[in-house]
Parts: structure tokens; sequence; C-alpha cells
């Protein structure tokens, strides 16, 4: 028996190790090419946390860690503040069965906070905080754009509007750029949860489900909160006025990327209705967010969902 059982120990201290391996992988390959691989490692530490035990893989996640502060202090110090407490909440969350969709933003939260800190972090000592650092890559980006089109020899009307047009979206970057961390933090849950159902799956273990795109909508109280915020916001503007502009156009960009996600969702779950094909669905949903004179009615097509449930998906509790 205590030989079975040390066999047993032996396979699982073996497998720990390849986690921490491929931590340490995907953490260098982030290093040295895509930076945002990186945060796929928390479907890895979930994976192990399910298959064997939480406490043991969170170990071999911070002795990865460890081994990429030593390997390059700064890098490995910023993984580090992005990536434990995001594998931490999201291993144990899943492990704990909860609803995917409370997994996936609780965690974009976590993910979201240590972004700030992290962005923060990497400012810290220099007179120009990170949001001024984006300006300054943003207005040097747009100088080389320029250069290439002067030295094109194109019409200096059409340089000027171009120069013009990418200013303000440049700018817009800018005042939306908490808008876009979130929605960010948001892809990362949710890609997390999807790869970790898959390969759990491959290994004869699950966890709970997301709900099909088609079945997508915000929740029932959802109009509540958006109404309570504005009102906070109307009471904001009379004290500072600066604050209510940014958060409104924040406010505003997340909530049209929802509505409008609300919106996608409806016609793919009339096209499921009319039992058309998986791959044209796909094809009509891209094409939709393509050309982007189609994206105001399909927002406007959520909003009336949220209002008047068109699915049906929010049927009222039995008594």
């Amino acid at each position: 028996m205590n030989t079975l059982n040390n066999e047993t120990q032996k396979k699982i201290n073996i497998e720990l190790m390849l986690e921490i391996i491929i931590i340490l992988l995907i953490g260098m390959f982030s290093r040295f090419t895509f930076g945002s691989l990186m945060f796929l490692i928390p479907a890895v530490v979930c994976v192990f946390s399910i298959k064997y035990s939480f406490k043991e893989s969170v170990i071999s996640l911070a002795v990865a860690l460890l081994a990429l502060i030593l390997i390059d202090r700064s890098y490995g110090l910023m993984t580090l503040i992005q990536i434990f407490p995001l594998s931490l909440v999201f291993s144990y969350m899943v492990k704990q069965r909860k609803k995917p969709r409370d997994v996936i933003l609780v965690s974009a939260l976590i993910l979201f906070l240590c972004l700030l800190i992290s962005l923060s972090a990497l400012t810290a000592g220099s007179e120009l905080d990170f949001t001024h650092q984006l300006k300054q890559f943003l207005d040097n980006q747009l100088k080389t754009q320029i250069d290439i089109l002067e030295n094109t020899n194109l019409d200096k009307d059409f340089i000027e509007d171009f120069k013009v047009s990418q200013a303000n979206i440049n700018n817009y970057i800018l005042q939306i750029l908490p808008s876009i961390l979130i929605v960010y933090s948001v892809v990362i849950g949710y890609i997390n949860y999807n790869i970790s159902k898959y390969t759990l799956r491959k290994l004869g273990l699950g966890i709970r489900e997301i709900a099909p795109f088609s079945k997508f909508s915000v929740p029932s109280n959802f109009g509540i909160g958006v109404f309570t915020v504005l009102i906070f916001m109307l009471i904001l503007r009379n004290f500072d006025a600066v604050i209510y502009e940014a958060l409104f156009i924040n406010l505003m960009a997340v909530l049209g990327l929802i509505f409008m996600l609300q919106g996608l969702s409806v016609v793919d779950y009339f096209l499921k209705k009319r039992n058309m094909k998986t791959f044209l669905r796909i094809i009509l949903m891209i094409l939709i967010v393509i050309i982007t004179p189609l994206l105001t009615p399909i927002t406007i097509l959520g909003c009336i969902d949220m209002i008047f449930d068109l699915r049906k998906l929010k049927r009222p509790r039995k008594s």
C-alpha cells in the first residue's frame, strides 16, 4: 500500500514539475515575443489545481515566478504582480464550481486592478505617468506615419485630414484607456476559462459550462445599476467636470460594447432558430462588426432586448 502511495505521489510531483516548466516556458516566450501569452498562465494553474491540489498547484506557480524573477528581475516582478493574484482567484473559484460568469467577472476585476498597479510601478520614479508616456508613443507613431505619407507625394489636404482624424482617434484612445483595460481583462478571463474547460475535458474532468453566445444577456438588474451610476455622475458633474467627462466617456464606451454584444447575441439566437450553420453565423457576425454602420442598429437591438427580453430568457420564478 505504501509503495502504491509513493508511486502516486511521485507521479504527482513529476506533473507539478511539468506545471513549473510550462509556466516558465510561457513566461520566457512572452518575454521575447508576445507579452500577452503570460495571461494564459491562470489556465495552466487551474488545470493542475482541478486535477491534483489547489495548494500544490499554487506553490508550483510561486516557484516558477520566483525562477522568472531570478532570470529577469523587472519582468519577473511585473509578471508576479499581474499573474499571481489572477491565477489564485481564478483557480480557486473554478475549483469551487462557481458560475462561469462570476469567475470571469471577478477575475477581470482582479486583473484590471493588477494592471493598474503594474502600470503605476512601471512609471514609478518617472516625471510622467503611464498615460503621458502612452501619449508620447502615439504622437511619435503619428509623426512617423505623416513622414511616410509626405514622402509618397500624396495630396496635402489628404495628409492634413489624415493627421486630424488620427489625432482625434489617439485622443479618444487615451480617454477610454480604463475601458480598454476592463474589456481586455474580461477577454482574458473568458479565454482562460475556455482553455481550462477544454483541457480538463480532454483529461476526463469537467467544470461548469459557459452559456452559448446566443444566450448572452446582461443581469436583470443591470438597467437599475446603470441608472444609479448615471445619477451619481450627474451629481459629480457639479463638483468636478473633468472627472465627470472622463467617467462618462468610459461608461458610454463600456455600455456601447455590452449592448453591441447583446445585440449580436440576439441576431445569433434567431439565426440558430432558423437552423443556420455555425460557420455561416460566424461569418455574418464578423461582417456585422466589420461594417461599422451596422453596429448602431445592433447596439439599439441590444438595448431593446434588455428592456423587452425578445428571446424570453428571463423566465419568471415559480412561486
